[in-house]
């Protein structure tokens, strides 16, 4: 049995190899035991080159000889076996060596990665490893999945096929070998031109095995593992998630922020201080020994960061104050958190000016203090995305990106400087960046310029696109078809689709793919979706998401689609699928309400818009929608509480119908969806008509239900002289409207308003209270006089019983209210 002692010094190792730190220890004895120091000094000093020249391993990577076999994977296969099998040389264990092949796989990834995404080359790169050096071909195949072929712009794809041949054969105890198979996950993820749902079962289980590890990590350890699992999620939509994760990394480095507002300026010519959004970093306590990644030999390596040069802003907010917000010195991890969470808002808010200042602050934070070279390259990408949209920056944002594109061409860093933090920096692969620098040109209007590097980087959608914009739709044919004489694929077959809106084309290269091709299915689907042909479109965008479910395109179409042909439960089935892959869309958790509507299923409609107000919660639209179908659920605590929110966002609101449904709940004490009676909403429901009322003096039907909520189960003489008011004020609405007593129904409801301020009126006389009964008389008698008028001018067309018959009754309240008077002058 291997001794404790032994399964701890590999674990530090295994730490080493995460972190960047060197745990080499002097006291290690035996042959596989200096390999294993040696091995890990390399690797921790990016000198993979020595890696796989340690005279131990060096047998692993010859060239395969043709005895060995021709099928690369069994022969390496043969080879690991064989390895772990030998004898333990120098009391060497076979833990040691299931450590040897954890590093060896790691060096291969993180080859891949330097190549890829640091843009960094060794000389001789691609032979490093002998026994793959002319297996790229070979590689790629292995790396399909889902029918997802690797991008045609990785360089060098035999090393991630390496690193995962490798790590497939790492055993017990070495545990962190999950860690970097979830990284080699994502990497492959990276590679691939759309999400694969294979790759992300593989992701959740690595997840699942890290989080039962997390116990033995140090705090800077778990810091890392938890931003490294928020990305991921964050990748495959799932913000919350992706939210609970970061906000762990947070907590866990004891960084705590928030946004402040103080008096600054942003322009040259400003000459008032203004309140300006700032991030204010509160607390950074976290461990310095993040301070080490940093190697200040290669600060001048960092990318140049452009300055504005503007006539009118300033390069940096001036503040009046600058001893308001002192930002603390940084460390990289906490600036690369700062990242991570510039990167979650934006994808957890809606767009908005605020949404791209709050991101701004969190990129002006990092931008502060240049420390690690993957961080500076993210953060100066996201200012530039920001500012690509503002006429005032877009040509700072055009030069950063250069600048940024640039620095893949330098080689005068080393590997180690730019491999540091690279997992948790958030920087997307070479070719990424200068497909963004592309389509910058583009939105200026350079097409030719997008175009050059669109066409070397093989990204045919985008160059049909621009030859599309230039008129020149016979290029983009032509520019496919000569792809197709190099080398016939589905994904080009599908290009060529494109370019000539053939569907032949689909489904050839449906067919070509073994009908694994999402994409061939979606491109069919999209082009009877334009055509607004949705039911037929239907068919292509299932069997796209039967291939590959998480296509969050597809299942919008799909879900819209079902919609417009009115197949209600497909829809529902759609944007139930949407909202897991983007559970934030406040329009798709609005839209499956909708469609629960349709089913005539309330209860989860009105629990669906709830999740729509929690991802937007200053959309009136959703909110109105919120309380008509929470009034449909007798939910009246909820439609008193929506009420309010459309006010605060509209300013006034008024739905006498929704009102008039309220008021009259209130007065028949009705019970709510929960048994609860509606008289406990009383004062809640009399507090919004005071807002209501407040804003929007001049509806009558407003005031009268007012009247009728206040005069429901109260004789109190305060509530009778507020009724009696606010009658007065639904009268005088009524009666100020023109030829009111032409209409009949505006008639019937005057002489109704005029019959119940008598009664008021005469209910508060016999409590003592007189002094509203001449203004009231002389209301009625208006009433009564216009009305007669009009009798007598149209004589022979004769009043309706029922108004002769309100009238009546008014004439005889009239008399009532005559006698008080006099009564109360006698006395």
């Amino acid at each position: 049995m291997e001794s404790q002692l032994n399964v701890n010094r590999l674990f530090a190792y295994e730490l080493s190899l995460l972190d960047d730190t060197d745990t080499t220890r002097e006291d290690d004895a035996g042959k596989i035991a200096e390999c294993v120091s040696s091995l890990v000094a390399s690797f921790n000093g990016a000198d993979f080159q020595a890696v796989f020249d340690c005279d131990y391993v060096k047998e692993l990577f010859v060239k395969v000889s043709e005895e060995e076999g021709t099928i690369l994977d069994e022969v390496v296969g043969q080879r690991l076996k064989r390895f772990l099998a030998g004898p333990d040389d120098d009391g060497g264990k076979r833990s040691e060596k299931y450590f040897i092949l954890l590093l060896l796989g790691a060096s291969a990834l993180q080859l891949f990665v330097l190549r890829n995404f640091a843009s960094y080359c060794f000389a001789h790169f691609s032979g490093l490893i002998p026994v793959i050096s002319d297996a790229e071909e070979y590689a790629r195949d292995q790396l399909t999945i889902d029918g997802l072929l690797i991008s045609d712009n990785a360089r060098n794809p035999e090393y991630l096929w390496f690193s995962t041949l490798l790590f497939g054969f790492v055993g017990q105890p070495i545990s962190t070998v999950c860690w970097w198979q979830l990284r080699y996950l994502f990497i492959h993820q990276q590679t691939l031109e759309d999400r694969s749902p294979k790759l992300y079962d593989a992701i959740c289980i690595q997840i699942g095995k890290l989080q039962e590890l997390e116990q033995h990590f140090s705090s800077d350890v778990r810091v890392r593992l938890h931003f490294e699992i928020s990305r991921v999620k964050l990748y495959y939509y799932q913000v919350v998630d992706a939210a609970v994760h970061l906000t762990k990394a947070q907590n866990t480095a004891k960084l705590d922020l928030d946004f402040t507002g103080v008096l600054g300026k942003r322009t040259k010519f400003q000459q008032k201080d203004v309140a300006q959004l700032v991030a204010r970093v509160l607390d950074c306590e976290f461990s310095r020994s993040g301070e080490s990644v940093v190697d200040v030999d290669y600060s001048c390596m960092l990318p140049k960061n452009i300055a504005l040069n503007d006539e009118v802003r300033l390069e940096t907010m001036s503040l009046a104050d600058p001893s308001v917000v002192q930002l603390p010195s940084l460390n990289p991890i906490e600036q690369a958190l700062h990242i991570g969470l510039c990167l979650l808002t934006a994808k957890n808010s809606p767009s908005s000016e605020l949404k791209d200042e709050e991101m701004m602050q969190f990129v002006a934070n990092v931008l502060s203090e240049p420390k690690c070279w993957s961080v500076q390259m993210t953060a100066l990408l996201l200012r530039s995305r920001l500012e690509g949209n503002h006429r005032r920056t877009v040509e700072r944002a055009m030069m950063q990106m250069q600048v940024l594109v640039d620095q893949y061409r330098r080689d005068d860093a080393s590997a180690k400087f730019r491999l540091q933090l690279i997992y948790i920096s958030c920087l997307p692969a070479s070719w990424v960046l200068e497909a963004e620098l592309a389509q910058l040109f583009c939105k200026m209007g350079a097409i030719n310029s997008g175009l050059d590097i669109f066409l070397d980087l093989c990204m045919w959608d985008e160059v049909i696109e621009c030859y599309h914009s230039l008129h020149r739709k016979e290029k983009a044919e032509a520019v496919i078809r000569d792809q197709l004489a190099i080398k016939e694929t589905p994904v080009l077959w599908c290009h060529l689709g494109d370019a000539t809106d053939n569907p032949q084309y689909y489904l050839k290269a449906w067919e070509m793919s073994g009908r694994r091709l999402a994409r061939a299915q979606k491109s069919l689907g999209m082009r009877l979706f334009q055509k607004k042909k949705y039911e037929e479109s239907i068919p292509h965008f299932e069997k796209c998401v039967e291939v590959n479910s998480l296509q969050l395109e597809a299942w919008s179409c799909l879900a819209f689609a079902s919609m417009q042909a009115e197949k209600w439960e497909l829809a529902a089935n759609a944007y139930r699928r949407c909202t897991y892959l983007e559970s934030e869309n406040h329009e798709v958790w609005n839209n499956l309400a909708n469609v629960y509507l349709k089913l005539k299923d309330k209860d989860r409609a009105w629990r669906t818009l709830q999740e729509a107000i929690r991802c937007s919660y200053e959309d009136w639209r959703i909110w109105e929608n919120y309380l008509l179908v929470s009034l449909d659920c007798r939910a009246f605590s909820e439609v008193i509480k929506a009420y309010h929110r459309l006010i605060d966002l509209k300013g006034k609101h008024v739905d006498t119908e929704v009102l008039s449904l309220l008021v009259k709940s209130v007065t028949k004490n009705a019970a709510d969806y929960q048994g609860k009676p509606m008289s406990v909403l009383q004062p809640k429901l009399a507090e919004l008509f005071g807002r209501i009322t407040a804003s929007v003096t001049n509806n009558g039907d407003v005031w009268k239900l007012y009247a009728d909520l206040i005069s429901s189960n109260s004789d109190r003489v305060d509530d009778l002289k507020k009724t009696l008011q606010f009658l007065n004020r639904a009268h005088r609405c009524f009666s100020q409207t023109t030829n009111w007593e032409r209409d009949n129904s505006c008639c019937e409801t005057v002489l109704d308003l005029s019959s119940r301020l008598a009664e008021a009126c005469l209910k508060l006389a016999s409590l003592g209270s007189m002094e509203s009964l001449s203004s009231v008389k002389l209301a009625l008698n208006s009433t009564i006089v216009r009305i007669k008028r009009y009798e007598s001018q149209t004589a022979l067309e004769p009043i309706p019983e029922s108004t002769e018959k309100l009238l009546t009754g008014l004439e005889s309240k009239l008399e009532q209210i005559t006698d008080v008077l006099k009564s109360a002058s006698t006395n």
